[in-house]
């Protein structure tokens, strides 16, 4: 057989299974932006922040700078190699023993900053805080990204934005040589389909795709 005579059963297969969606009403209003640090731009003044997942503080300094934040907190282990060497053309901190200390002396000056050392699980288990704009730049796998999601619409204000770092799908290769899928869409959207009374506010493109999505209530 050289090819296939009667595609269209195929087709219609395709067409009716099953695919991981947001639905088009929950996107009807939805902003577009070329990156994230366009789409702080339009953040009111004077907000709540929560950031979980912080490395150097790059975008945590720029929210913080650019809405004024009345309060922001930064959740990370503290304990991570300087990711961002490729893009500075150096390390900013030499060693992951480091990495506390940097981030500390870069915020030294601004009172309404703390930095919590430590998981996400744990600033959950042990604080009772809610924020108008949280955004989590951390998901290891689709269960902690699950977790993430869950944790975060409990502790958002009214009103409130939820934003997501890496909405997209990335595979890195393990030590065992096979490849393993990470970002976010998955947990994303699942959570979509089931709170339907949630909508896509934004989406933030970023530099290679590597996109933000920021979801309402």
């Amino acid at each position: 057989m050289d090819f296939i005579e009667n595609p269209e059963v195929l087709h219609e297969i395709e067409v009716s299974r099953h695919k991981d969606l947001i639905s088009q009403e929950q996107l009807i209003d939805t902003k577009i932006y070329p990156d994230r640090l366009s789409f702080i731009d339009t953040l009111p003044k004077g907000i709540s922040y929560l950031e979980v997942g912080v490395l150097g503080g790059d975008f945590a300094i720029d929210v913080i700078k650019k809405t004024s934040a009345s309060k922001a907190v930064l959740v990370d282990p503290y304990l991570t190699e300087d990711s961002f060497e490729r893009q500075y053309k150096v390390k900013r901190w030499s060693d992951k023993k480091f990495h506390y200390k940097f981030v500390k002396n870069r915020f030294k000056n601004m009172l309404n900053v703390e930095l919590y050392a430590g998981t996400y699980k744990f600033f959950c288990l042990n604080r009772p805080d809610t924020f108008d704009f949280i955004y989590v730049d951390y998901h290891q796998n689709k269960e902690e990204a699950s977790y993430n999601i869950f944790q975060s619409i409990q502790r958002l204000n009214p009103g409130g934005i939820l934003g997501f770092n890496d909405y997209c799908r990335y595979g890195s290769k393990e030590a065992d040589g096979t490849i393993s899928e990470s970002g976010i869409i998955g947990p994303i959207n699942y959570f979509l389909r089931n709170n339907k009374d949630w909508y896509v506010y934004a989406f933030a493109f970023n530099e290679d795709m590597m996109s933000d999505i920021y979801l309402k209530k």
